[in-house]
């Protein structure tokens, strides 16, 4: 399945959002690691893009990626199948430890 396969690929990027850690609904919902911003390319050149705090990655539907959008001003949510799912692009910041940056570079 290629909701399996995605999922592999991502999770040393990536830890629980802090926002929904410890709530009663079993929710499996992401973030990038503090430093590094993830884009998501997706078919018909769709780019969407975040990092901590403001990228919510939703592993709850077997069918859907979705991915939410934070800002002060905006909040998006996209609904899209896996298979619509190209790659993602791993960009380091400036408070990227370096273990983090080492990561990055040899996965």
């Amino acid at each position: 399945m290629e909701q399996d396969f995605w999922k592999k690929q991502l999770k040393y990027f990536i830890v629980k959002h802090p926002n929904f850690q410890g709530d009663q609904i079993e929710e499996e919902i992401f973030t990038p690691y503090k430093g590094l911003k993830i884009r998501f390319w997706f078919e018909g050149n769709l780019q969407i893009e975040g990092e901590y705090g403001t990228l919510e990655i939703n592993y709850n539907s077997p069918y859907l990626l979705v991915l939410a959008t934070r800002s002060d001003n905006v909040d998006n949510t996209f609904r899209i199948p896996w298979n619509r799912l190209i790659s993602f692009e791993l960009i380091t910041g400036d408070e990227a430890s370096q273990k983090l940056k080492k990561l990055v570079r040899l996965n």
